[in-house]
């Protein structure tokens, strides 16, 4: 007979699988450093790499409509919900 899951198992599994989000789930005004970029094409991932968008770097969400802005090493970055789906914070 297996054991069921308790409530602390069942809150550690969600943060767990919480802890990495895309950028678009964020907050205005949050900070948190780009985990990893996850881009469907060698030309989004050419784009978002000149953008200097990288693993490592800490981005500040300004603003999420009519575009994404973010604040990334002191420069500000506009940017379509293709792109910022595609960085994982």
């Amino acid at each position: 007979m297996k054991i069921p899951q308790g409530s602390c198992c069942k809150r550690s599994d969600k943060t767990a699988q919480s802890s990495v989000i895309p950028l678009t789930e964020l907050e205005v005004g949050q900070s948190f450093r780009i985990a990893y970029v996850n881009c469907k094409s060698d030309r989004q991932l050419h784009k978002i790499n000149g953008l200097h968008l990288r693993p490592g770097v800490i981005v500040t969400l300004h603003q999420k409509y009519p575009t994404f802005v973010v604040e990334c090493e002191e420069s500000n970055i506009a940017m379509d919900d293709q792109i910022a789906s595609s960085i994982y914070v």
